[in-house]
């Protein structure tokens, strides 16, 4: 399966951006996260970058490409970071938090875990949904639920799908899908070129749109689309 991918981060009107990415592709496994640093807390751009490289380097050492055991191994994963970050806190660090979704490709599956309120949207047949778990207050914006790092226990969300030709995928902090309309990320199935270029621009294109509507936040978005193969 052709797979196209871009991404686009900004710190916007922020003084510094504490969100961090993951793209990476290896030849039976492909992953993309996005980490947003909480601004509330100290040294919100480390814990998002110790969330990122522990997941990157935890993945690009699995011998395992069976999606159940990828799963468990991102949800273990994410439990041990914020035990990690919640005990230097108790010994008297700053306390440092993240939000973080990971999307993980492995032939005709894909593997979702997530904590915080970075969202992981699928389209399908022109139709859009939410597939990640939001942990956020429902009536408020912006306060979370539930992060890595500041509490001594995390849980977090984790499914299985099936990845078709066809689908596309976004992964985007609340810096961009608070200021946008969900019918404006239904873009994303306007590839025609399916080239890295034109993903590229789409996500600029997404982060602009929400600029203009005055997002006050980190600002970052990666999107994926599973195109299908040319076959002879």
């Amino acid at each position: 399966m052709k797979l196209v991918y871009g991404s686009h981060t900004d710190k916007g009107v922020r003084n510094e951006n504490q969100d961090r990415l993951l793209l990476m592709t290896l030849p039976e496994l492909s992953a993309f996260a996005i980490a947003d640093g909480i601004g509330g807390l100290s040294c919100g751009a480390e814990a998002a970058e110790a969330a990122i490289n522990s997941i990157k380097l935890e993945l690009e050492e699995s011998e395992s490409k069976d999606p159940k055991y990828i799963k468990e191994l991102l949800r273990y994963k994410l439990k041990q970071i914020n035990e990690h970050l919640y005990s230097r806190a108790k010994a008297g660090y700053p306390v440092m938090g993240t939000t973080i979704s990971v999307l993980v490709f492995l032939e005709d599956s894909y593997v979702l875990c997530n904590v915080g309120d970075t969202k992981i949207f699928a389209v399908r047949d022109n139709k859009l949904s939410t597939i990640s778990m939001v942990h956020s207050h429902s009536k408020i914006r912006n306060i979370l639920t539930m992060a890595v790092g500041p509490n001594a226990d995390v849980e977090p969300y984790t499914f299985i799908g099936e990845a078709c030709e066809g689908d596309s995928f976004i992964l985007c902090s609340d810096g961009v899908y608070n200021y946008l309309e969900e019918d404006y990320l239904l873009k994303c199935s306007e590839l025609e070129e399916e080239t890295i270029e034109e993903a590229e621009e789409l996500c600029k294109d997404f982060i602009e749109k929400a600029l203009e509507n005055n997002s006050r936040d980190n600002l970052s978005i990666i999107l994926v689309k599973l195109g299908r193969e040319v076959r002879e």
